[in-house]
């Protein structure tokens, strides 16, 4: 039998499902690697390291009653002024939540990444990463080529493209970050206008979530990965200022939530959708269909399996059948301008970006 070190009341009232957590898994598993991360809870929370003084945001926000979001059109502003009220308060929460994730991480293996030791290459699919790889260090037609037959055109005119980005197992990691977001007892800002579940990435926006693990796979993968590969496959609407910001949010359908999305723009120079969805999680329905640019009465149907990625423009039109059954997850990003500026008119081809141009000359500043 495991005898527990003692606790004061005060700090085994605030962190019961704490120790409850682990006393199950030691059920399960009742390793040396167990018993340590119970002891070490426990004699943590002793020190009140765990305290309503150290974690006081936590404690604060996990009190809050999060607004009900009902708005299938035009929520972007929906329930905004509890957002903004406690959009410190919550920016404050995340950073002592993710305090208290490291205190379990010793027996809990789904935090798979930190964001001190993180490496994006290493999440993507080989095939594209080693591509992506020489392009930025070798930038041109040769190295830029290489990395274009890695993405498959899925409409005739050109506007959507797909490609296995994501390898399982790390689709798998992902998933595991945003669960702990749901088990985290913080309130969440609804992702978009249109869709009601999921969550906001972004650490200015407030109701976002602000995991540093999350936040630093949007952004890395934006950097490293679609910013240059937008302006490659759209050269006519993409220049230097029109993909500077980011706006990365998940996605979540199923009956009796969000089931499928309407017809719509994006507000995006250029969209990138990942399918989430674990390979023994399926689903039916929940297709997705692009209105052709060239013929507007043409719609291209298309699914895709756990780990592809959907890049599009965004100014094309497109929509989300209904689900039937299962569950379909995303992570879906947006690029734009500075304050939101969606460029429209496209460039010349005089005025375009060159591929030494889209890999090199971003590449010095961000990477070296």
């Amino acid at each position: 039998m495991m005898h527990l070190p003692h606790l004061s009341f005060r700090a085994a009232m605030m962190h019961w499902s704490i120790i409850a957590l682990l006393v199950i898994n030691y059920q399960v598993d009742s390793s040396e690697k167990c018993r340590r991360a119970i002891t070490e809870v426990c004699s943590k929370t002793t020190n009140d390291e765990l305290s309503i003084e150290s974690l006081p945001s936590l404690v604060h926000a996990r009190r809050l009653e999060e607004p009900i979001s009902k708005a299938l059109v035009g929520g972007e502003f929906e329930n905004s002024d509890f957002w903004e009220t406690n959009g410190k308060l919550l920016r404050d929460a995340w950073k002592e939540y993710h305090q208290e994730r490291k205190i379990l991480s010793p027996m809990n293996n789904t935090y798979l990444f930190s964001p001190e030791e993180f490496d994006i290459d290493s999440m993507i699919h080989p095939h594209l990463a080693r591509a992506v790889a020489n392009a930025w260090k070798n930038p041109g037609h040769a190295s830029e080529s290489i990395v274009r037959k890695q993405f498959k055109q899925v409409t005739p005119d050109g506007a959507v493209f797909s490609t296995q980005l994501i390898q399982p197992l790390h689709v798998q990691a992902l998933r595991e970050e945003i669960d702990a977001i749901e088990a985290s007892g913080l309130p969440t800002r609804r992702p978009n206008g249109m869709n009601r579940y999921g969550h906001i990435f972004d650490e200015g926006i407030d109701g976002a979530v602000a995991l540093p693990s999350l936040n630093r796979y949007c952004t890395d993968l934006v950097d490293r990965y679609v910013r240059p590969i937008g302006r490659m496959l759209f050269p006519e609407d993409i220049g230097f200022d029109d993909d500077v910001e980011a706006y990365a949010f998940s996605i979540h359908y199923k009956e009796g939530q969000d089931l499928k999305l309407n017809e719509h723009r994006d507000a995006s120079v250029v969209t990138i959708n990942i399918n989430l969805n674990l390979p023994e999680e399926d689903y039916d329905g929940s297709s997705l269909y692009f209105v052709n640019q060239d013929k507007n009465s043409d719609r291209n149907y298309l699914s895709f399996s756990p780990g592809t990625a959907i890049i599009h423009k965004g100014s094309v039109r497109h929509a989300a059948a209904s689900i039937e059954s299962g569950e379909r997850h995303n992570l879906v990003i947006w690029l734009f301008g500075n304050d939101g500026v969606v460029r429209v008119e496209p460039y010349n081809k005089t005025d375009q970006l060159t591929a030494e141009e889209r890999w090199g000359v971003a590449s010095k500043s961000i990477f070296e």
